[in-house]
């Protein structure tokens, strides 16, 4: 799937890895430019902006297109672009997308004492 195939707005899921531990962020693609630039909504966590930048970080995103189709980008960058007074995430993605699933974030269990 090609990046200016990418509906907008679309629904999308930022997964963020490293050494077996993931963290998932819900988004927003607000814009596509030039076939490899997405753009979305920046993330935020405690009304505080989450960082996308770090050493050995593997980064996804999947982006659905109606209720089936999903199609996922991977080993993507991610950085701050900011347009006038707006705020906005720009990943720049190296391959098409492939058809994808939902990323389903794993829930800790608890441990009964």
């Amino acid at each position: 799937m090609d990046v200016n195939e990418i509906p907008i707005p679309a629904v999308a899921t930022i997964k963020v890895s490293k050494e077996g531990k993931s963290a998932v962020f819900d988004t927003t693609v607000i814009q596509t430019t030039d076939n490899k630039y997405i753009y979305v909504m920046p993330v935020r966590r405690d009304k505080k902006l989450v960082s996308f930048e770090g050493e050995g970080l593997m980064k996804e995103i999947r982006i659905q297109f109606d209720r089936e189709d999903i199609y996922s980008w991977r080993n993507i960058s991610i950085a701050k672009f900011i347009e006038g007074k707006n705020l906005f995430l720009r990943i720049k993605t190296r391959t098409p997308g492939i058809r994808s699933t939902r990323i389903v974030e794993k829930k800790k269990s608890k441990k009964s004492s």
